[in-house]
């Protein structure tokens, strides 16, 4: 599972892109997890799902 949190300004150079629900593109990389849950998901559901 990865969790995408906002991004300050100097992470901002290395934006990281949500391409699916299991998916995430950092560069020209592309990154495959269980599930991706996004910046606006609170930690309650986030938690019952990997618990």
């Amino acid at each position: 599972m990865a969790r995408v949190m906002p991004v300050n300004k100097e992470e901002a150079t290395n934006m990281v892109q949500k391409l699916s629900n299991d998916s995430l593109l950092l560069g020209d990389q592309q990154f495959t997890f269980d599930f991706v849950a996004v910046e606006t998901k609170s930690q309650e559901p986030v938690f019952e799902m990997v618990a």
